[in-house]
């Protein structure tokens, strides 16, 4: 499993060679290349299929995949992983809100209804942001805990929207979807959990975004096209060509990037096309940024270089003449916009730009009130955007980090890893009280410095599956109320969620714990006034049946139900992929808790009915 977190070496050839000098000039491209730049528009090369070696790669059923991340530094997220462990208040920050989001998806029911052909629903592209940012969060939280479930949950989407023959969508139908905006951070969380799929799954899920690769590449119009959107597409094409493998395909996207620059960007550092947008072109500026700084991001994680001096400090001119934050400037547009949207791009600009590196910082009158302060800190910015900006979630974590080379000779060794970063959280914390688990956990650790990951993911998998063991007879069960105890014994959904409440006080996420056990005492609190409302008015019923007459007195001794029918187990079964029946099965449980059974046995009649009328 753990071969798909090694940094896997990115070849692509002798074109990409002369793309390690960031400052080489247009006339080192092809003529092909020039040929299609053309005023105000950069036209793209013929539609580009994938390599032969990377067909017949997929045909013999051999994977092909990188197994790099390019937009998240695995370096850098690994380093906070570990300050996460060691509690590190800035990364907390980050981490904490992560889980809060993670343990929503978890408490959402999960629903697996066919999604193919839905190209011409209003509805498709909210699904496709919902599954692509879950997904996502999923994905960086498995990579910061190892807690499987979080792959567990992601792997269920991924098979649901790219696997099953019954679910899972054409590739045309995302062509203007949402995944296409932030799918670089989409793709890294992916290959955080590659091994819990299997490998034929892998070749299958290539398969897929190779098609989607192909389809989109293929059917984009240049000529119709703005800078920004054209910006976009490389970002989309350079993420998903390392994804696949394809090495052409990602050569020719640097070289149209390095060319780029020049001409959506001017001299004096403006977007002519952006400030041309007379009533939105803050939110234009603000998007064509966002771009740049994303591809800034993935150009140094694939390159190993910096974009952002490429071209005579190109990016660094746009971003000091776009910011308001740097260049006293008026409102341009109509607009109103959040302006937390230039931090992320700050970040940056204050750490590449040698012209911005002192530069103070300037709140304008006209600026949205909560951007006013600038945090010190990346990691007290805003951790997720709103769906119409370009910026994907949880962009403070896993930065590039700048690599220093100690002698004249760059250092091109991959940096070694620690081996504790690999170790769970859960057998670390076992280990601090446990000599035999240290001593487990010591092993562990040798085995991954000696290179045998094999081995030391089997023993990770053993050594948490008998923490697990023993640690449902031992584990402190203080912390949780004795009153969702007693419910647990007989609620299959509070004994799931208890079990989540312990998953989360395991990984020491007390706030978490705390909410959940007050939503759940509030439930609880609610349910039994509910109760008692209905056994008041039982009794005030039962009075003044006694004044009424005799054919009143004879419906009322008609006995009370005190149970309902049980819900069959088709039913029970059907709503764990069914989010309609999971909503009836919640409404029938409801009615049985307020003791309406007579209610309860309709709407499971009804259920059955329909059963039987499908069935003829």
């Amino acid at each position: 499993m753990n071969r798909f977190w090694m940094l896997g070496t990115l070849i692509v050839g002798s074109s990409i060679a002369l793309l390690r000098n960031i400052h080489v000039t247009i006339d080192l491209f092809n003529h092909g290349i020039k040929q299609g730049i053309t005023e105000g528009n950069i036209m793209f090369a013929s539609p580009l299929d994938a390599s032969p070696r990377l067909r017949r790669a997929l045909q013999e059923d051999n994977s092909h995949l990188n197994y790099q991340f390019i937009y998240y530094d695995e370096e850098s997220l690994s380093r906070e992983r570990a300050l996460f462990r060691e509690e590190d208040p800035n990364v907390l920050l980050a981490t904490n809100d992560l889980f809060d989001r993670v343990n929503e998806i978890l408490e959402t029911p999960l629903s697996t209804n066919s999604i193919d052909g839905l190209s011409a629903n209003e509805n498709t592209s909210s699904q496709v942001a919902d599954m692509q940012r879950n997904t996502t969060l999923l994905g960086l939280a498995y990579f910061f805990t190892g807690e499987d479930e979080f792959a567990e949950r992601a792997t269920y989407l991924v098979r649901t929207w790219f696997l099953s023959s019954e679910t899972k969508i054409d590739p045309k139908h995302l062509c203007n979807s949402p995944l296409r905006s932030q799918v670089h951070a989409f793709l890294d969380s992916l290959q955080m959990i590659l091994g819990h799929l299997e490998d034929s799954e892998i070749i299958q899920l290539q398969r897929w975004f190779l098609r989607y690769l192909e389809y989109t590449g293929n059917n984009f119009v240049s000529k119709s096209s703005t800078h920004t959107s054209s910006l976009y597409f490389d970002v989309e094409q350079l993420a998903l060509s390392n994804f696949v493998g394809d090495e052409g395909r990602q050569a020719e996207v640097f070289k149209r990037v390095l060319i780029r620059l020049s001409h959506q960007i001017k001299k004096d550092g403006s977007l002519p096309e952006e400030l041309a947008q007379k009533e939105e072109c803050d939110h234009s500026q603000m998007l064509a940024l966002e771009g740049w700084w994303t591809l800034g991001r993935l150009f140094t994680n694939s390159m190993g270089e910096t974009l952002w001096t490429a071209e005579g400090e190109a990016m660094c001119r746009a971003t000091e003449f776009a910011v308001p934050y740097f260049r006293d400037r008026p409102k341009c547009g109509l607009s109103t916009e959040n302006d937390q949207r230039w931090w992320p791009v700050i970040v940056d600009a204050m750490r590449y730009c040698p012209n911005l590196q002192s530069k103070p910082l300037e709140w304008r009158d006209w600026m949205s009130p909560n951007s006013r302060e600038v945090p010190s800190s990346r990691y007290e910015m805003p951790r997720v955007y709103s769906d119409y900006s370009r910026i994907p979630p949880f962009w403070n974590l896993g930065m590039p980090v700048e690599k220093e080379a100690t002698d004249d000779e760059p250092n091109t060794d991959p940096p070694p890893k620690d081996a504790s970063t690999f170790i769970p959280i859960r057998l670390s914390k076992a280990a601090e009280h446990d000599p035999q688990m240290a001593q487990r956990v010591h092993r562990i650790k040798r085995w991954h410095q000696l290179g045998q990951i094999e081995i030391a993911d089997r023993m990770t998998k053993k050594a948490i599956k008998d923490l697990q063991s023993t640690s449902s007879t031992s584990q402190n069960k203080d912390y949780i109320p004795a009153t969702m105890l007693k419910v647990a014994k007989t609620d299959k959904a509070m004994n799931d969620r208890i079990g989540r409440i312990r998953r989360w006080h395991g990984l020491a996420q007390h706030s978490i714990v705390e909410r959940m056990i007050k939503k759940s005492m509030d439930e609880l609190k609610q349910k039994a006034e509910d109760d008692a409302a209905l056994a008041l008015e039982s009794n005030s019923e039962s009075e003044k049946s006694k004044s009424q007459d005799s054919q009143n007195q004879q419906k009322s001794s008609k006995p009370r139900l005190t149970s309902s029918m049980e819900i069959p187990n088709v039913f029970l079964e059907q709503a764990e992929t069914d989010a309609e029946m999971a909503k009836r099965i919640f409404r029938i449980q409801r009615w049985k808790r307020l003791g309406q059974h007579e209610i309860a046995n309709k709407m499971v009649k009804k259920m059955l009915a329909s059963t039987e009328d499908q069935t003829f």
